[in-house]
């Protein structure tokens, strides 16, 4: 390395009592060129720090970003199949709940049907008998009728006969198998429709 003076410069100490001087290191020496270009250097060093630290700063806020942009997305996709699974778990179980009220609608409508059914048809034939009974007398009583003929099946004349106020005698009962009153009071015609009636109430139970 070139330098402006001698190679070597001679140090004097005084206190050395006449000895030899030692030499100096041209390197000790630094002049203004060096100086200025170690400042340069490490000016430059410090630029590349700044810079990486400025690039890693960059990019760990990318990063950053990067991932809450992916969370959130995932969050979003997570939230969409969780309404998702819920609306299709709500309907099927809004479906099985219908279809399992309309089982035990109908199990229970059938049995309440069972259970209602015997006293409807026990009220019918109830009414009917009353009202045909009522009837008989009113004809009876006013002497409308000369002759009487009542057919029917025999529990059903059993059931007619005591409620009637006439005398028997008065009346010809014709017992088959029917189910139904047929009454023949001179030219007039009555007949029942009981065993209609009574197979309208029992329809809903056929299959059952």
């Amino acid at each position: 390395m070139a330098v402006s003076i001698a190679d070597y410069l001679m140090e004097f100490d005084l206190g050395n009592g006449g000895e030899k001087p030692r030499p100096v290191q041209a390197s000790l020496i630094v002049t203004p060129h060096e100086e200025a270009r170690n400042i340069q250097e490490e000016l430059i060093r410090a630029a590349e720090l700044r810079v990486r630290n400025e690039e890693r700063q960059t990019a760990e806020r990318t990063l950053e970003v990067t991932l809450a942009a992916e969370r959130a997305a995932a969050e979003d996709r997570l939230r969409v199949e969780r309404e998702r699974w819920a609306r299709e778990e709500a309907e099927k179980l809004s479906a099985e709940l219908t279809t399992g009220l309309k089982i035990i609608e109908e199990k229970v409508s059938d049995k309440v049907a069972k259970i209602l059914i015997p006293f409807l048809g026990a009220t019918l034939r109830e009414k009917v008998l009353s009202e045909l009974a009522s009837t008989l007398d009113a004809l009876l009583a006013r002497g409308n009728a000369t002759s009487v003929t009542i057919a029917a099946s025999a529990d059903l004349i059993s059931e007619l006969e005591p409620r009637l106020n006439v005398p028997s005698d008065s009346i010809k009962y014709l017992r088959n198998q029917e189910s139904d009153f047929r009454i023949v009071a001179d030219e007039t015609i009555i007949e029942t429709r009981l065993s209609a009636w009574l197979g309208r109430l029992s329809e809903p139970l056929k299959g059952v």
